[in-house]
């Protein structure tokens, strides 16, 4: 974040730009205890700032229809690491 409070761009070398922020097990933690909050599948954003995770956003997925859900807890149907 940028020193008034906006926001700052940052050059991120290639091989970082590729590397996950958060491991699988991170992200079905973290997915696995909102979904169970929230009674339902939800869709997450997330960032970090100075090596703490924040959330930024978490919503129902309303997209899903009930018979077909994909549950959260998959991580491969939400996640490419």
């Amino acid at each position: 974040m940028a020193a008034d409070g906006g926001t700052r761009e940052v050059a991120v070398p290639r091989l970082l730009r590729q590397r996950a922020s958060l491991s699988r097990a991170q992200v079905a933690e973290l997915a696995v205890e909102l979904e169970e909050k929230m009674n339902r599948p939800v869709d997450i954003e997330t960032a970090y700032a100075r090596e703490e995770l924040f959330l930024l956003q978490c919503r129902p997925i309303i997209t899903l229809d009930e018979v077909g859900a994909t549950p959260v807890a998959d991580v491969s149907a939400v996640v490419s690491v």
